[in-house]
């Protein structure tokens, strides 16, 4: 009886580390700097993934060239990262709209100069 609870719990370990050591989708977002049609890649400066890789610049295989034609360098690109054998591609590529919640830098009235706090200087007399 012991030895068929350790097969059922060894059957059901190794679908699951399989499908772990396959890897799974992780959900990117970031700046689009180019895309290459020709070559079916993408060249993203990613944000970070918390507790699986830092914000960097990759380069990611595209298979479906299609949405490549309505992206634009510049814009905010958002895609499952899939990975297979030692490749990496982009999957579900889709371009989203990001707003900007920061505060535009203040001008003083007649100036050309911004009055933000770390451009201005306080002269003592």
């Amino acid at each position: 009886m012991k030895m068929g609870r350790a097969f059922l719990a060894l059957a059901l370990l190794v679908p699951a580390a399989m499908a772990a050591a396959a890897g799974h989708p992780h959900t990117v977002q970031g700046v689009l700097l180019k895309a290459d049609p020709a070559s079916r890649t993408i060249e993203v400066s990613c944000d970070a993934i918390p507790g699986y890789m830092d914000a960097m610049v990759m380069t990611f295989a595209v298979r479906n060239t299609e949405v490549l034609k309505n992206l634009q360098p510049g814009g905010t690109v958002r895609f499952a990262m899939m990975e297979e054998g030692n490749e990496e591609f982009a999957d579900h590529l889709e371009a989203i709209k990001v707003q900007n919640y920061e505060a535009e830098p203040r001008r003083r009235a007649g100036s050309r100069t911004c009055t933000a706090p770390w451009t201005t200087r306080q002269r003592r007399r």
